[in-house]
């Protein structure tokens, strides 16, 4: 919805989600798939560490980057998201 984007809601929303992920679900990984053009998407979880996992062709164009993000990688950055995000 156009009345969301460009308000700044991705960081907390992310933020929070990852906290509840590793730290009350007691989670170790997080996977998630990005289109190649979702270049907003690609730039928020750069920004929060997550790292490339793996490529995997869906179909003929149709490319798909996996992402990853470890507890470790949690721990290590949570302060600093904590700050950037809220």
């Amino acid at each position: 919805d156009d009345d969301y984007t460009g308000k700044g809601l991705a960081k907390p929303i992310l933020f929070k989600f990852l906290e509840v992920f590793f730290d009350k679900m007691k989670f170790e990984t997080l996977f998630t798939k990005v289109l190649p053009g979702n270049t907003k998407a690609m730039n928020l979880y750069r920004k929060f560490g997550f790292k490339k996992a793996r490529g995997h062709y869906l179909g003929k164009d149709n490319r798909v980057i996996f992402l990853k993000f470890t507890r470790e990688d949690w721990l290590d950055k949570r302060c600093e998201l904590r700050n950037e995000s809220l």
